[in-house]
Parts: structure tokens; C-alpha cells; sequence
């Protein structure tokens, strides 16, 4: 019902319509207010009703959710990791361990961690990789250059094996000599200067890969490589710092008879 004006009415009259009409606005704000409202608590009610909640074991890989601060930006990954699980403090809440081994100070909510995908992530794959004990008895693909060459040859030799392996698509093969890549340049250049050198003609790709696979199985060598059943290029590669720093901790543990 809506007030109506007439022309000759008094101020008294016109202020009195105003005032009813401000009134009837102010009161279906708040019913909207109010139906919002129970609306929510309703969503909330049935998301908690159907909500199961996930509990961990100690040694699970867990994301953690980050709270958005002000200033980020909202692209910004929110989940940080992965983490071990390395004390269930009850009640849903955990300490985490990083892949390094640190304890992190402060114990974190179930509510704000979530299960790494185990599927398909490279952390994961390389690391039952470098758990693989079948076959026993393996032979790697020996080295393609002689010992007492000078380091030029034995890089120009190494580079001329890779260009001809990437038209082989032999998995195996591919990886073992990037490993001898990486050893070149990590142990055997004479000097920062001359690793330099030899690291400026790589692509991204070949410098990235054999860095990597060299110092992941640096320690068993690269026989462990040839037992490999899921590790390739693409998942050297998609590793980020954190898990490529950890998988060489994982490997000196496992290697050193103190597994995690």
C-alpha cells in the first residue's frame, strides 16, 4: 500500500507520508536482512550435516591452506607443501614436518589441510622410484666417454648422445645420461668457471633435468635409475624447489640405512 500525496496538504501531512514511507523501506531491508540470514544458516547447517571429516595417520603428505592476507593477489596459490603429518595432537589438530625434516612451530587444524594428491604427483612417484629394490641385479648403460679425456670432449660426447637418445624414446636410456651430465658438471669440471661454461650451451631443459636427477641419485647411482618404473623428464621438471630439496633428503636417508 503506497502513501499518496495531494496537492493543498499540509507540511505536517507531507512530513508525516515521508516518515511512513522511510519506515516501510527501513522494514523490508531488514526482513531481507532476516531471510538472508536464515537462509545461510540453513546452507551452513546442511554443508555441516553432510560434512565427514578427515582424519590423518602420522606420515601422511597434507597441503596447508594459507589465509588470504590482505594485498595478495586472489590468483595466488592458497595451499602450501606438501608436509608430512608428524604428531597427532588430538582433536583434529597436527604438527607438520617439511620435506626437509623441520618440525613446524605451530600445530594446525584438520580444517585447514587436505590429503596430496599421490596419484600422479611427481614428489611421489620419484620417491617409490628410489624405493624400488626389483630388479636385484641391474647393469646401467655404461659411460660414453673415457675417464682421462679432457672435460671439452667429454661434454661435446655427452651432448652428441643426447641429441641422437631424444629420437629413441627410450625412457631409461634418456635418464642415465643425463645423469653422467650432471656428474660432469657438478664433480668432474676443473673449475666454477669452466662449469659455467659448459652450463651456458645447455637449454633450461637438459641444465634443469640433469641437475636433478644427478643429485637425487647421486648416492645409489645409476643403477637405482635403471630399477626406476615412473621417474622421467616431465616429472624432474614439475617438482618445485621444496620437493626437489626434499626427494635429495629422502634418498640420503634411504640409502644411509635411516629411512623416514
Amino acid at each position: 500500500m503506497q502513501a499518496e500525496l495531494h496537492e493543498g496538504d499540509s507540511q505536517d501531512d507531507l512530513l508525516a507520508r515521508i516518515r511512513m514511507l522511510t519506515g516501510r523501506v527501513t522494514e523490508d531491508r531488514l526482513m531481507t536482512q532476516d531471510a538472508i540470514y536464515e537462509a545461510q544458516q540453513q546452507q551452513k547447517q546442511r554443508h555441516d550435516e553432510n560434512l565427514v571429516r578427515i582424519f590423518y595417520k602420522i606420515g601422511d603428505l597434507v597441503l596447508l591452506y594459507k589465509s588470504q592476507l590482505r594485498g595478495k593477489k586472489k590468483l595466488q596459490d592458497r595451499w602450501k607443501g606438501p608436509y608430512y603429518i608428524h604428531e597427532d595432537l588430538g582433536n583434529g589438530v597436527y604438527k607438520l614436518r617439511t620435506l626437509q625434516g623441520d618440525i613446524l612451530k605451530t600445530p594446525v587444524n584438520l580444517e585447514r589441510l587436505k590429503l596430496y594428491n599421490q596419484c600422479m604427483e611427481p614428489y611421489q612417484s620419484i620417491l617409490e622410484d628410489l624405493l624400488q629394490t626389483t630388479p636385484v641385479e641391474v647393469t646401467p648403460f655404461p659411460l660414453p666417454y673415457k675417464p682421462n679425456m679432457k672435460p671439452e670432449r667429454k661434454f661435446e660426447i655427452l651432448c652428441n648422445a643426447l641429441n641422437r637418445i631424444k629420437h629413441f624414446n627410450n625412457r631409461l636410456l634418456l635418464l642415465v645420461h643425463l645423469y653422467y651430465l650432471g656428474r660432469f658438471l657438478e664433480k668432474e669440471t676443473e673449475s666454477s668457471v669452466q662449469r659455467s661454461y659448459f652450463v651456458r650451451q645447455l637449454t633450461a631443459h637438459y641444465r634443469t633435468s640433469a641437475t636433478r636427477i644427478f643429485y637425487i641419485f647421486e648416492i645409489p647411482g645409476a643403477k637405482q635409475i635403471m630399477r626406476t618404473k615412473k621417474t622421467n623428464v616431465s616429472l624432474l621438471r614439475e617438482l618445485n624447489t621444496q620437493e626437489y630439496q626434499g626427494l635429495v633428503l629422502q634418498a640420503s636417508e634411504i640409502f644411509n640405512g635411516v629411512e623416514n
